[in-house]
């Protein structure tokens, strides 16, 4: 089935595959499946928990993907493994370590930031996963799933923009005047049914990861080939057609065209309502980035315009 829905996807223009879970590597053909993926010209991105990744089958991922992304969420053991499993952090952390022994460069540290572990620097974070081999570090904040984890799960979120402000502050210093620095991507909507698909291990269409229910499932590929489901399936159509001019609060914001209203999943895990805004304190996290984007951008308008007389 797998191999089916890369071919068909080929027909929609689809350039990007993302391979994932669950874990991935704990499909038997899931390294076959990977390398077909790279065959038919396709960037690949595995995203993986790293506990199964051993020097054999490193070697062959090696070679199929573009980039590895690997579930490492604090420098800390103790705080890694309170999310993840006792011993998962050493075995997520020799997993990067053994894809760069292996050749591989294209290694994400790729965390999620709960009330446990956001009082953790970046920097610190990122210097950890340098450490290892990483070739780059990511956080994102836990998304609400609308049961009982949030309480547990979701970062206490005052004191999480507070620091992430900071932090962000500091690295549009740090970046002049010549670094790279966040660019500014143009978007009305989310991303779900529009320019992402997910299809489940059984060959059922859904909008996106975030949004694997059964009231979202657009058709099965066993019975219907790929582009008809995402031409003319009802849950997809009515979704891509949700913009922010639609959505509670967002048609007058200053920053709607730069996170495109939030995620559709967020909200609905909340709220139970796809065109529902996303919880405030998730969108003050969007803004805050917005706010950074746009500081990083006019920047290097300066900059350009500027040439070397920053530096004097």
């Amino acid at each position: 089935m797998a191999r089916e829905v890369l071919h068909q996807a080929q027909g929609l223009g689809v350039e990007n595959v993302v391979i994932t879970g669950g874990e991935p590597l704990l499909h038997p053909r899931a390294a076959g499946v990977i390398e077909e993926a790279k065959r038919l010209g396709y960037r690949v991105n595995l995203l993986t928990n790293g506990l199964l990744i051993e020097r054999p089958v490193a070697r062959r991922l090696a070679i199929a993907c573009d980039q590895i992304s690997i579930s490492l969420d604090s420098a800390d053991p103790r705080l890694h493994d309170l999310h993840r499993g006792h011993g998962s952090h050493r075995r997520a952390s020799r997993a990067i370590a053994v894809l760069r022994k292996v050749g591989f460069h294209h290694v994400v540290a790729a965390g999620v930031l709960t009330r446990h572990n956001q009082h953790e620097r970046h920097e610190d974070f990122k210097t950890y996963a340098a450490s290892l081999g990483a070739e780059r570090a990511s956080r994102a904040p836990y998304i609400l799933q609308g049961d009982a984890r949030d309480a547990w799960l979701c970062p206490h979120f005052p004191s999480f923009l507070a620091r992430l402000g900071q932090e962000l502050d500091a690295a549009i210093e740090r970046a002049r005047p010549r670094e790279e620095r966040p660019g500014l991507v143009w978007r009305d909507r989310c991303g779900a049914a529009f320019g992402v698909l997910a299809v489940g291990a059984d060959g059922v269409v859904y909008p996106c990861q975030g949004l694997m229910r059964p009231e979202f499932a657009a058709g099965s590929l066993r019975e219907e080939p790929l582009e008809k489901i995402y031409s003319q399936a009802p849950v997809l159509t009515e979704l891509r057609a949700i913009t922010v001019a639609d959505i509670p609060g967002c048609s007058r914001c200053v920053y709607r065209f730069l996170c495109g209203g939030g995620y559709r999943a967020l909200a609905y895990n909340v709220t139970r309502d796809i065109r529902a805004p996303i919880p405030g304190k998730y969108c003050a996290l969007a803004q805050l980035l917005a706010q950074w984007r746009l500081s990083g951008t006019a920047l290097s308008e300066i900059t350009a315009t500027a040439g070397l007389d920053m530096n004097h």
